[in-house]
């Protein structure tokens, strides 16, 4: 049975974020409202009577008590338990933490009633007690440690490293792209930034659907068109033709249905409305526990609803959680996460239109938790005379630390790497 090295309040919060996660794990275990203490208790009282009634509770439906009790930092339902091992052993380590505080009160009491010159063995049980706090102290997770006590753990991740088992995600096949970004790699973060026509959604079907050639599994968010649409647009992409040849009287009908089929074969899951970080939290969590998702696609950004956010709350302090939550999600399940994200009109005041990170549509939180930053320009839109390609600036970089600009052409339906000298 595996122990998690958190103290007494931490593990409250991870078993009622599991619940939050997943309902049906509070029936694999015998987990009891008195496990819980204080404010916890209140919370954990309220959901478990909620889910043995047959609701469904989620991290909206109980957002109001978590405010007012002052939770809102720690209950997110992300930090849970993704498995039912893993939430059957939280479980059993918020027993034990309970039979502690149970025993060692117990103590104190035997203590204060019974008089020392008639039992002088108190000693003894007071001796008792501070063992049990040294106890409780060493299920605390410890904050430090010597680096010669985890040399193993270092080795294996170096040698993961170099046998490039870490951070499998997906190459996309798209060189520059692979080269530079490092393409998509679980864990991270990405963001896909420009004004409106520069190529967001573009972009983000073209790596979604490399993705899929690739086997992946893609959930894909889209909060402006419809699932259908971006079917269509897919299709009409796999079969190598550009959105502007749709009226054309020489196009080939059945490579694209063909290309449907072929789409429809794929394990490409597509949502269908908008909605709340807590919601895609949920949804990707879910599909992970059921091995449906590799990728995670959200198109955009500035579309996730915040009615599960007080009203108090200003739009930045809003989208900033919004960004925190995402950024713990792509950790917490280890898969790529693709956003994109609107350009502020700011960007239109500057010569060459080409937006930088300081454009971001409510930047800040957003900038600081993306692990990697594409700013997308396309010089046709302003000026007709150019050659229509897309330049997109990886402006931030974690994953590979290589930063610059990288181009791709339009033409064929299916971005290609253009030749560089296309800067020029």
């Amino acid at each position: 049975m595996k122990y998690f090295e958190f103290d007494y309040s931490t593990m409250q919060e991870y078993v009622i974020n599991s619940l939050l996660i997943n309902n049906e794990f509070l029936y694999l275990a015998d987990l009891k409202k008195e496990y819980f203490t204080g404010k916890y208790h209140r919370l954990a009282s309220l959901i478990i009577e909620k889910i043995k009634s047959g609701e469904n509770v989620s991290l909206s439906s109980v957002t109001p008590l978590i405010i007012k009790l002052k939770l809102e930092n720690v209950i997110d339902n992300v930090n849970g338990a993704f498995s039912e091992n893993e939430y059957i052993s939280a479980v059993e380590s918020l027993r034990a933490f309970y039979q502690l505080k149970s025993v060692k009160n117990l103590l104190e009491k035997y203590i204060t009633h019974i008089d020392r010159q008639l039992v002088p063995e108190m000693d003894l049980v007071s001796d008792l007690i501070l063992k049990l706090e040294n106890m409780q102290e060493q299920e605390t997770k410890q904050l430090v440690v010597d680096i010669k006590e985890i040399e193993d753990e270092i080795e294996t991740a170096l040698q993961e490293l170099i046998d490039n088992e870490t951070k499998i995600g997906v190459q996309t096949g798209l060189e520059n792209f692979d080269r530079v970004v490092g393409g998509l790699k679980n864990g991270f973060i990405y963001g896909i930034a420009g004004r409106t026509h520069m190529g967001k959604t573009e972009f983000g079907l073209e790596l979604a659907l490399r993705a899929l050639e690739q086997g992946k599994k893609i959930l894909y968010f889209n909060f402006e068109q419809q699932g259908k649409d971006i079917a269509k647009l897919l299709s009409i992409k796999k079969a190598g033709f550009s959105y502007t040849e749709i009226d054309n009287d020489n196009l080939d009908i059945f490579k694209i249905f063909d290309a449907k089929d072929w789409l429809v074969s794929q394990d490409f899951i597509l949502a269908k409305k908008v909605c709340t970080d807590f919601d895609i939290v949920s949804t990707v969590k879910k599909l992970k526990m059921q091995e449906k998702v590799d990728i995670v696609f959200i198109d955009y950004l500035g579309l996730i609803s915040l009615s599960n956010y007080p009203s108090y709350m200003t739009r930045h302090e809003k989208m900033a959680e919004v960004s925190k939550n995402l950024k713990k999600l792509a950790v917490e399940v280890n898969i790529p996460i693709v956003v994109m994200i609107q350009i502020n009109r700011e960007v239109e005041k500057l010569k060459d239109k080409r937006p930088l990170m300081s454009h971001l549509r409510d930047s800040g939180q957003i900038e600081q938790d993306l692990d990697c930053i594409m700013l997308l320009y396309r010089p046709n839109y302003y000026d007709k005379s150019l050659p229509d390609f897309l330049e997109v600036n990886v402006a931030k970089n974690r994953v590979t630390h290589r930063t610059g600009k990288i181009f791709f052409t339009l033409e064929y339906g299916r971005l290609e790497p253009a030749n560089v000298a296309i800067e020029a």
